[in-house]
């Protein structure tokens, strides 16, 4: 008599900790969900594997962002900010919000499959809605930023709600 695994087991042997991003999506129509999304809402999308690997994304260059890194000192601080949403862990809750000095913010979403952890969502920057003027830190960055100029720009960008 044999006696048949619980398909529980088999999928856990199966598909264990090796499930990826990478081989479970069609790479080509995720570019295209990324880019309507841009379209949709004019807020960039990015989709990493769990390695860090990025798997699709749809960058949008704000202004304001384009405004800031004309400066040195704005360019440091837009790549710091950048890096730490791009390495930033959603954690348990799998949700986790990446402020920017510009008043802006980034969201970052767990991609799960079966259980597992198998990536990240990064949306942004976007600004929350809640945002009315320019933050002191994005005037704190270089003294060149011109605050209207900078009220001006922070208008333009995309906004969205929780």
């Amino acid at each position: 008599m044999t006696v048949d695994a619980p398909a529980v087991l088999v999928q856990d042997l199966l598909f264990d900790d090796r499930v990826r991003l990478e081989d479970i999506i069609d790479r080509d129509g995720l570019g295209e969900l990324c880019k309507s999304f841009v379209t949709l809402f004019g807020i960039p999308v990015r989709i990493y594997s769990s390695g860090g690997s990025l798997l699709a994304d749809a960058p949008v260059e704000g202004e304001l962002c384009a405004y800031v890194n004309a400066t040195a000192a704005g360019r440091q601080a837009c790549a710091a900010t950048v890096g730490g949403a791009k390495s930033r862990d959603p954690g348990e809750t799998g949700d986790v919000v990446h402020p920017c000095f510009t008043g802006a913010t980034y969201r970052i979403l767990a991609l799960d499959y079966d259980g597992r952890r198998v990536g990240r969502l990064i949306v942004g920057p976007f600004v929350p809605a809640n945002v009315q003027d320019v933050p002191a830190s994005l005037l704190a960055v270089d003294p060149a930023i011109d605050k209207g100029r900078a009220r001006e720009l922070l208008a333009k960008m995309p906004r969205a709600k929780p």
